[in-house]
C-alpha cells in the first residue's frame, strides 16, 4: 500500500483502491473504485485516493476508506453511511418507480453484469488489462483464474455463460480456459 506520510485530516476520506501503478492512467478498472469515487465527485466530499496493491479494509477488499480513525468496507455500506452523515441523498428528487427502476438497474450491473465483466477480464483479455492489476506481481493471474471461475459459478449468469454467451450460434467465442 501506499500510504501518505501526512496525518490523517478530520473528516477527510482516504479512499483505498487498486494501485494503477505503471498503467499510465488515473482511472481506476474496478468497478466498484469506480462507482465509489464518481458517487464521491458528485457529492463533493473531500477525498485522497490511496493507491493499494493488495485488497485490504475491513472486508479484505477494495475499495474501502478510512474517515476519521476508522475503516469502512463494501461500497453500498460506505455510499450510504456517507449518505447519512453528510445528508447527500441523489434520490430525493426520485418516484418510487423512478427508484425502483434504479434499484433494478443497479442490481443488475452489481449481481449479473459484472461477473461476466470480470470473467471476460481474467480468461479473455488478460493482455489487454492485467497491468492495471498485476503491478509488480506478475503471478496474479495463477491465483486470479480459479477464484474468478469459483465466483462465475455462484451466479445464474456465470453458470450458464457457455452456453449462452459463448456459443457459436450466437457468434460468440470460446474462452482460452474455462
Amino acid at each position: 500500500m501506499t500510504a501518505t506520510a501526512e496525518p490523517r485530516k478530520k473528516d477527510h476520506i482516504y479512499m483505498h483502491q487498486f494501485s494503477n501503478k505503471g498503467t499510465g492512467s488515473s482511472a481506476t478498472i474496478s468497478h466498484f473504485c469506480a462507482k465509489l469515487q464518481v458517487w464521491l465527485e458528485l457529492a463533493g466530499l473531500p477525498y485522497t485516493l490511496i493507491d493499494t496493491e493488495l485488497p485490504a479494509g475491513p472486508y479484505n477488499k477494495l475499495p474501502y476508506i478510512e474517515l476519521n480513525g476508522e475503516q469502512y468496507g463494501d461500497t453500498a455500506i460506505i455510499i450510504d453511511m456517507l449518505s447519512t452523515k453528510y445528508d447527500k441523498d441523489f434520490d430525493s428528487g426520485l418516484s418510487d418507480e423512478q427508484k425502483a427502476l434504479g434499484n433494478a438497474v443497479k442490481r443488475m450491473f452489481e449481481e449479473h453484469t459484472f461477473f461476466l465483466c470480470v470473467n471476460d477480464r481474467w480468461f479473455n483479455n488478460l493482455d489487454l488489462f492485467g497491468g492495471h492489476f498485476i503491478g509488480t506481481v506478475q503471478s496474479y493471474p495463477v491465483f486470479m483464474r480459479p477464484l474468478v471461475k469459483l465466483d462465475r459459478e455462484k451466479t445464474p449468469s456465470g453458470r450458464h455463460l457457455h452456453a449462452r454467451r459463448w456459443s457459436p450460434s450466437r457468434g460468440g467465442e470460446k474462452e482460452e480456459t474455462a
